[in-house]
């Protein structure tokens, strides 16, 4: 299983991870399967599952500072820099536990369901002005844990996760509307009144998926409609224990056939829809040198529109808005809007792994242990002064708890549960003479973007 991948291959054999679905939703539970194969005798105590969300985001802010001197005063400027970093989640499961005897040669699957902690932000990524980079990564990893006593060092497999946020009370068909005067040349000069009346098709959407909304329009103006447009802005919030960075920005729009002046639409006839797929991400690749390395499977997530996320430090709305469009020198256009909640996408190629002929493992069925809830591990807490503060609703801890730099303590969680032992091989492990660790092939785990190096003048 997995050996295809080259990441699975150890000295011993082959270990796998296989998801279920591509993505998953905080608040509910994952599944999949951990397959493992062994060639030799493996002085293994268990096989455990973790899971790790990292939230990051670092911008550079020019600030000003004034100093008085024998009379003279004097601005300088200098770059004041924002890092932050907290563990979202992190957490360990245990699926079975092997004893003291370690793990015979064969095949091996292990079915898991593991819970997604309520108030994962979405993963996300963000690049912009100033420096400004922040990202929220989540992966989970297949751990082979090998005895105290052994020489060997853990043997993993790790994989990406693509979390989603549920969407607040989602719906379809919603309506918006309004009924306002056209004013020009200073909005001293009305040309008349308009209505306009909005049916979105919906509120919540994939990144892939096309936004559509039917509108009626009854133009008593003198003035003729030159376009309907109809828009998605994006709202993107940097948070340190510091400052603030924000940035909005209309990240699509596109342009319908207007009504001339004094006439109306048939009903809603106005049939309007932008497709999410084929808008620009404007996503810079400098943003993979001042984090981790990104991996290829990794690449495809930065080419979409970001999600909406509610994160600590990162936090990512949107607004989907239809506008209407007079040729006047001032004023406020007519529009309507409502916000727009966007779901991470998933990743690219993922298929689930079929079992070779000849695998025959031993399952150890999820029936025979369960996973109880480990305690939320957030640090999606309160960690500024502002008490108000508080996103997604989550709990906080108290000052005393926290550790400078706004960074709220992580906990590992190892939940041991009691197993069927293995039927004992032969010993073979005193015949045994591993070779060195093979080294993996470039073209597996190497960054496609290395850092660059920075040079002292």
């Amino acid at each position: 299983m997995g050996a295809s991948d080259t990441r699975s291959r150890f000295d011993y054999g082959n270990i796998y991870l296989q998801l279920d679905h591509p993505y998953a939703v905080s608040g509910t539970n994952m599944t999949g399967y951990v397959y493992l194969h062994l060639t030799h005798h493996f002085p293994a105590t268990s096989v455990l599952l973790e899971l790790r969300g990292d939230e990051k985001c670092k911008w550079t802010e020019q600030r000003t500072h004034k100093e008085t001197f024998q009379g003279d005063q004097k601005t300088y400027k200098y770059n004041h820099y924002h890092n932050c970093h907290r563990i979202v989640v992190h957490q360990r499961f245990c699926l079975y536990n092997f004893g003291q005897d370690g793990a015979p040669p064969g095949d091996y699957t292990f079915p898991f369901n593991i819970p997604i902690p309520f108030g994962c932000p979405s993963s996300a990524y963000f690049s912009g002005t100033d420096c400004a980079f922040a990202s929220i990564k989540y992966s989970i990893k297949a751990i082979l844990q090998p005895n105290a006593a052994s020489w060997l060092g853990e043997v993993t497999f790790k994989q990406n996760l693509i979390v989603r946020e549920k969407a607040p009370a989602s719906s379809d068909n919603i309506s918006a509307s309004i009924n306002t005067n056209v004013k020009s040349c200073c909005c001293c000069c009305s040309k008349g009144s308009v209505s306009l009346e909005t049916k979105f098709e919906k509120d919540a959407v994939a990144s892939n998926e096309i936004c559509r909304a039917m509108c009626q329009i009854k133009n008593q103006c003198s003035l003729p409609i030159q376009q309907i447009k109809i828009c998605i802005k994006q709202f993107t919030q940097l948070k340190s224990e510091s400052g603030i960075y924000k940035r909005s920005r209309e990240i699509g729009s596109r342009e319908f056939d207007g009504v001339q002046a004094r006439e109306d639409t048939d009903g809603f006839s106005k049939l309007l829809q932008i497709p999410l797929n084929e808008l620009e991400s404007k996503m810079s690749h400098q943003l993979f040198y001042n984090f981790d390395p990104v991996y290829r499977d990794e690449v495809g997530l930065v080419n979409f529109i970001q999600p909406t996320t509610s994160g600590l430090h990162l936090n990512i709305t949107y607004l989907l808005e239809v506008k209407l469009i007079y040729k006047i020198r001032c004023g406020k256009m007519p529009k309507t809007s409502i916000p727009l909640f966007i779901h991470a996408p998933e990743i690219e190629g993922f298929t689930i792994i079929k079992a070779p002929e000849d695998w025959n493992p031993t399952t150890y069925n999820e029936s025979n242990y369960e996973t109880p809830l480990a305690p939320i591990e957030m640090a999606q807490k309160q960690v500024f002064n502002n008490i108000a503060y508080n996103p997604a609703g989550m709990g906080m801890y108290a000052q005393s708890q926290l550790v400078p730099g706004g960074r709220a303590p992580a906990y590992v969680t190892y939940t041991a549960h009691s197993q069927p032992q293995y039927p004992l091989a032969p010993p073979v492990r005193s015949q045994l003479k591993p070779s060195a660790p093979a080294e993996r092939p470039c073209s597996d785990k190497t960054p496609l973007l290395e850092p660059k190096e920075e040079t002292k003048e």
